[in-house]
């Protein structure tokens, strides 16, 4: 979904998190969405810190997300808390939220976020 730029896409979805403030608007829950993903290829890369507390933002708001429109988020969250999983090498949480997080999104429809939660899945896999 970026294709490896993950710097660009990091300073890319800065600005729009600037221009879509968190309560409100799908497009901020979207962009931060990917944003939250972008966030854990990075700390793969290399662990940083303050980019794990912008993860766990990324996902507290995913959870208001949910609350508010379950078959619109339930899948986004639960593939952004399988990543978290994987990186902290929580192997059966995250397998259980990757298997998750393609049922979530098949049942809603969302065809190209069940593509996306099996390549990440077979990445981590």
């Amino acid at each position: 979904f970026w294709l490896g730029f993950r710097e660009r896409c990091y300073h890319f979805t800065q600005k729009c998190c600037v221009l879509f403030p968190p309560p409100g608007r799908l497009y901020g829950a979207q962009i931060r969405f990917y944003h939250g993903l972008n966030l854990i290829d990075m700390l793969r890369k290399k662990s940083n810190s303050p980019r794990r507390k912008e993860v766990d933002e990324v996902i507290a708001l995913m959870k208001i997300a949910v609350s508010h429109a379950d078959s619109n988020f339930r899948n986004k969250l639960e593939l952004l808390e399988a990543e978290k999983h994987g990186l902290d090498a929580r192997h059966s949480q995250a397998v259980k939220l990757y298997d998750a997080a393609i049922a979530s999104a098949k049942s809603s429809k969302f065809i190209h976020e069940q593509g996306l939660a099996c390549e990440k899945a077979g990445s981590y896999y």
